[in-house]
C-alpha cells in the first residue's frame, strides 16, 4: 500500500514559516489532546476549510478500507519460525 497522503500537513500555510517549523508545528501535534487540536483549528482555519479536510480524510478513510488487506513478503525460514499449519477439521455432516 502506498504511504497515507499527510492531508493536514499539505494543507498547513506557513505565513512566512519556513518548512522547518512547519514540519516542528506538525510534529507537536502529537502531544496535543483532540481538544487542543479542534480549538486550534478553530482559530486558524475558517470553517469551509474545515469541511474540505475532513471530506478529504473521510475520502481517503473510505478508499484504503475498499483496498483490503495486502499480502506481506517474508522469507520461507521466517514463515517456519513463526507458523504452522494445522489440518481443516471435516465438516459434521448434518
Amino acid at each position: 500500500m502506498a504511504k497515507k497522503e499527510r492531508l493536514f500537513f499539505d494543507m498547513l500555510d506557513p505565513k512566512g514559516n519556513n518548512y522547518a517549523n512547519k514540519l516542528k508545528f506538525y510534529k507537536s501535534l502529537k502531544n496535543q489532546s483532540v481538544d487542543d487540536i479542534e480549538f486550534w483549528l478553530s482559530q486558524h482555519f475558517k470553517i469551509t476549510q474545515i469541511l474540505h479536510l475532513l471530506s478529504q480524510y473521510v475520502k481517503q478513510e473510505v478508499e484504503d478500507d475498499e483496498k483490503g488487506t495486502a499480502k506481506i513478503k517474508i522469507t520461507q525460514q521466517q514463515f517456519d519460525d513463526f507458523f504452522s499449519i494445522i489440518k481443516q477439521r471435516a465438516k459434521e455432516e448434518e
